[in-house]
C-alpha cells in the first residue's frame, strides 16, 4: 500500500492490525500456543483495527487529505510497511513479544508524524491515536498477564 496522505496512515493501521489478527489466529493451530492467550490477542487487534477506522469519521474536512509522503520517506526505519510475520515464533511468549514491539513501533510512527504537524487539529487527532494504541497496549498486556496467573 502506497502511504501519501493522513488517510493513508488510518488505513494501513488498520489493516496491519487485522493482518495481525489473522496472524495469531493462524498461530493458534500451532499445539505448543497459548490459544486463550492468542485469541484474546487476535481479537484485540481486530477491536483496535476498528477503532483506528472510527478515526476517519473524526477527521475535519481536508485534514484526512494532508499528505504524509515527505514524512514517510523522510524516516527509514519504518519496518512496519512489511506486512506482519508470526511463522518464526515457536513460544506465546515469542508471539507476545512481537506484538508489543510492532505496536510500539506504530506508536512511534505515529509520534514521529506528530512532530511533524503544525496544524492543531491534525495534533489532536494523532494525540487521540497514540493514546489508544497506548491504552490497548496496556489493556492487552493485563489480559496477557492475568492469563499466564491462570
Amino acid at each position: 500500500m502506497q502511504i501519501e496522505q493522513f488517510s493513508d496512515i488510518l488505513e494501513w493501521t488498520a489493516n496491519y492490525h487485522k493482518a495481525l489478527a489473522e496472524q495469531l489466529h493462524c498461530c493458534c493451530k500451532k499445539t505448543d500456543l497459548n490459544k486463550l492467550v492468542l485469541d484474546y490477542l487476535a481479537m484485540h487487534e481486530n477491536h483496535l483495527s476498528k477503532l483506528i477506522l472510527a478515526f476517519k469519521n473524526l477527521g475535519k474536512t481536508g485534514e484526512l487529505d494532508t499528505y504524509f509522503v515527505e514524512y514517510i520517506n523522510d524516516k527509514p526505519d519504518i519496518p512496519l510497511l512489511c506486512p506482519p510475520n508470526l511463522d518464526d515464533c515457536t513460544t506465546y511468549e515469542q508471539v507476545i513479544e512481537h506484538v508489543m514491539k510492532r505496536h510500539q513501533q506504530i506508536i512511534e510512527l505515529f509520534s514521529y508524524l506528530r512532530k511533524q504537524m503544525v496544524v492543531g487539529h491534525q495534533i489532536e487527532l494523532l494525540d487521540s491515536i497514540i493514546e489508544t494504541e497506548q491504552q490497548e497496549i496496556k489493556i492487552m498486556a493485563h489480559g496477557i498477564n492475568r492469563a499466564h496467573e491462570l
